[in-house]
């Protein structure tokens, strides 16, 4: 076609992959318990199919023409997490975890070419992240409840043949949720 190409394949892929969960109960109450949670795993994820396929696409975005590459590699994930949290009788909460997690293969976006604007993928050879998440709920009055969540997050990834590390694309410095929401029982509403 006048856009561009495909190359059709086909994914007949099995992944086992370890986790480990330990969780240290340093307050004993069934009511309110206070833990301290340990968390090893490996994850993996696939490339999409804009990712792998060859079809040109122009992205409006990033104001240039963006391909797949047939030959990325699956992105394999080593993830640790260490998270405190404390729920409270009145059914409150707050937790504070730490997290690094790095990246085998990692995905990145690149420009290939510098004379036009032309984007592609490419596994680049070392990504991580790391950061701190918070997240509580907490009963304003009867019925109405506040949830937040809020991560700091820190990335780096090196390309191929580059010498330098950059921030991993489209990976956030930061990232914030919050939910305000009012139940009734007697209405059978949530909203």
């Amino acid at each position: 076609s006048r856009l561009g190409y495909y190359l059709p394949g086909i994914r007949d892929d099995a992944f086992f992959r370890p986790s480990v969960n330990i969780i240290y109960k340093l307050k004993r109450d069934n009511a309110a318990p206070v833990n301290l949670r340990m968390n090893y795993s490996q994850t993996i994820a696939v490339p999409s199919l804009r990712e792998l396929t060859l079809i040109r696409i122009f992205d409006y975005t990033l104001m240039g023409v963006v391909t797949g590459n047939p030959n990325l590699k699956p992105v394999n994930i080593d993830n640790y997490d260490l998270r405190f949290e404390a729920y409270f009788k009145s059914g409150n909460n707050i937790t504070a975890s730490l997290f690094y997690k790095n990246f085998t293969n990692h995905i990145e976006m690149l420009r290939e070419d510098k004379d036009q604007v032309y984007y592609t993928w490419q596994n680049a050879t070392n990504s991580n992240c790391k950061g701190i998440e918070l997240e509580g709920r907490l009963g304003i009055v009867k019925n109405l409840e506040l949830r937040a969540n809020t991560s700091i997050i820190k990335s780096q990834t090196q390309l191929q043949g580059a010498s330098k590390t950059r921030t991993m694309f489209g990976q956030a410095p930061f990232v914030i949720n919050t939910m305000l929401s009012y139940t009734s029982e007697k209405m059978g509403l949530t909203a």
